[in-house]
């Protein structure tokens, strides 16, 4: 089916809908002429009437005409707005509500077209004018009001996570009811902060008067560690040097016979194994003995030391090692004096070699003992040095943690007084919205009254569907100022509790718990609350009902 639009006594202005053609004016009338048909308003052409069935929209751009769904839709012109969610809501909680999903949507384009509205106005001040703020401050300035920021900046101002924490949800709070939450977190904070300062305090003055003592000891030892590894080195070099000439006695020995200079060399072998093992034993024995049985647990009691149990271990295995070199001695000197029962002819260049080989050995004894002693001196002085830095390390961490703790009580401190403001300019905002959007609101509705009694009964007339139109847009608006009071409802609500109704009077004590009730005159709801919480009617009613 097509349909044919003429506009009266204007020949040729012919426009048609589902098939397009051109006619010229001179051409029209020739044929209406010769036709002896009349110009009408509409026309069917060679379609037939009975393929057309109402309501259905079978040819392009004929919904404009037909304006029985724009009756549906216009009738009975009502609408639901978002319902609002306030179950029990604590002093410091969010209250949660449900908008429209076309509300949410269209908050989300807006901010997205604010943000890059902001962008571009930043980056237009970084090529061009003479304005003197930075990209970064701008483009800061712009995202701050967008999110709520409170310009608290914390960066390098506050040491602790929890402080970190308490600034930085207060700073992301973008409505009264998480802002208020979150300031009575930061304020809890505060105080615990507060409660541990004087603790900090006085270890760090406990620290500063022994800071300098520590400092001077430390100096002291370092420099007699420095003495005793030189007196090490020179200890182990004089022994080195003395084990020289006792091997060089040694090969004496070994010229003068040579079965019993391998008998001997077996000997003093096992001599200086025996040796070793006993000074290594000996060290052994003193680490382990200088270390407590216990140790601190950490949770006030005490537990047994693991070093001094891997310490006996280590002992436990030096003492073995030295038994069994002492055996080996036993034996080799066993061999020696078999071989010295057999010499002949050569027992008198023996018995001077082994004189001096003898003397010889005692003094390397001697060295090895000295060279030893003074390796654990290096180790003990070295322990007391590590110990002197630990302890200076702990007191200028407790002077360093008081005076952080102080810079992040101040910190956060400012950060709340900030808040407080914003908290109070957050409040008055949403009140602002409310009350506006309220007045908008019914203004729209006003005017979708005032134009509903102009239409009369009237239906398809200009008039008509010029108000039916504007009606309809009307009504968009002012479900959108609907959505943006219920979006701010529940925090204007609790706004009320803990500003005004906790102030008032009178109430209902029930076992120190304070219950009151009151109608909010910005909302014209009526609030319950128990101690500045608002909660439910039917939790107040249950509440007070043993009152």
């Amino acid at each position: 089916m097509a349909i044919s639009l003429q506009k009266p006594n204007m020949l040729g202005a012919n426009r048609s809908f589902g098939s397009q053609r051109t006619t010229s004016a001179s051409t029209t009338a020739a044929q209406n002429l010769s036709s002896g048909v009349r110009p009408n308003a509409f026309s069917f052409r060679n379609i037939s009437k009975k393929s057309w069935v109402s309501g259905q929209n079978t040819i392009k751009g004929y919904n404009q005409y037909n304006y029985q769904r724009t009756r549906a839709a216009l009738n009975p012109r009502t609408y639901t707005a978002p319902t609002v969610d306030r179950s029990s809501v604590p002093s410091y909680a969010n209250v949660n509500y449900q908008p429209s999903s076309s509300y949410t949507n269209g908050m989300k384009w807006g901010m997205g077209i604010a943000i890059g509205l902001g962008v571009l106005n930043t980056v237009g001040g970084m090529f061009g004018g003479n304005n003197k703020v930075s990209a970064s401050q701008q483009l800061g300035a712009t995202i701050s009001s967008l999110g709520g920021n409170s310009g608290v900046s914390t960066a390098g101002t506050v040491s602790s996570a929890a402080a970190q924490a308490a600034i930085s949800n207060m700073s992301g709070a973008t409505d009264s009811a998480s802002l208020r939450t979150a300031i009575g977190s930061a304020n809890a904070q505060l105080e615990a902060m507060n409660n541990q300062l004087p603790s900090l305090e006085q270890a760090a003055n406990q620290s500063e008067g022994e800071l300098s003592g520590l400092k001077e000891q430390y100096s002291d030892q370092q420099t007699k560690a420095k003495e005793a590894k030189n007196d090490a080195a020179t200890a182990k070099n004089t022994a080195d040097a003395v084990k020289g000439d006792r091997d060089n006695k040694q090969h004496q020995v070994e010229l003068a016979d040579s079965a019993y200079g391998k008998a001997s060399a077996k000997y003093t072998q096992a001599h200086d194994n025996r040796v070793d093992a006993e000074l290594q034993f000996n060290n052994a024995k003193a680490h382990w003995s200088s270390l407590p049985e216990e140790i601190p647990d950490g949770n006030g009691g005490m537990k047994p030391n693991p070093a001094k149990e891997q310490a006996k271990k280590v002992m436990e295995q030096a003492e073995t090692k030295l038994n069994e070199a002492k055996k080996e001695e036993e034996q080799a000197k066993t061999e020696k004096e078999q071989a010295y029962e057999n010499l002949g002819e050569s027992k008198a260049a023996v018995d001077k070699a082994e004189k001096d080989l003898e003397k010889a050995q005692n003094t390397l004894d001697s060295k090895k003992a000295l060279a030893n002693d003074a390796e654990k001196t290096v180790k003990d002085l070295d322990k007391q040095v590590k110990d002197t830095e630990a302890k200076i390390q702990s007191a200028e961490s407790a002077i360093s943690k008081a005076k952080a703790m102080k810079q992040d009580i101040e910190s956060v401190r400012n950060a709340i007084t900030n808040q407080q403001e914003r908290l109070t300019k957050l409040e008055q905002q949403e009140i602002n919205t409310y009350t506006t959007s309220k007045t908008k609101a019914q203004d729209g509705i006003n005017k979708n009254n005032e134009r509903m009694s102009q239409i009369d009964g009237d239906v398809d007339t200009a008039k008509e569907r010029r108000l039916s139109s504007q009606m309809q847009r009307t009504n968009a608006e002012v479900k959108g100022h609907q959505a943006k009071m219920n979006s701010v409802e529940g925090n204007i609500d609790q706004t009320f509790v803990t500003n005004e109704l906790s102030k008032q009077g009178g109430g209902i004590n029930i076992g120190g718990v304070m219950y009151r009730t009151a109608v909010n005159p910005t909302t014209g709801n009526t609030v319950f609350a128990r101690d500045g919480v608002m909660i439910t009617e039917e939790e107040y009613n249950k509440e007070t009902a043993q009152a």
